[in-house]
């Protein structure tokens, strides 16, 4: 799956933010939701801190996986 294009890469942090998360470092994907899509204009507010919720989510378990592994 290419999650590197615009389209994709939304649809992608909002069913799978898991996997940005992991393939997108946090300080390259930090203003993701600021930026208008160019088909659809400015974001709903409402899915844009979905999308941040689970971004937030993900960046939380994957941290807490590698301290973890870091503990044991």
């Amino acid at each position: 799956m290419a999650i590197c294009n615009g389209p994709d890469l939304y649809a992608t942090a909002r069913t799978n933010p898991g996997l940005v998360v992991a393939l997108i470092a946090e300080a390259e994907r930090r203003f993701m939701t600021e930026i208008p899509l160019t088909a659809s204009g400015p974001w709903d507010p409402e899915a844009q801190e979905a999308m941040c919720a689970g971004l937030a989510a993900a960046d939380e378990l994957l941290t807490a996986a590698y301290r973890q592994r870091i503990k044991d």
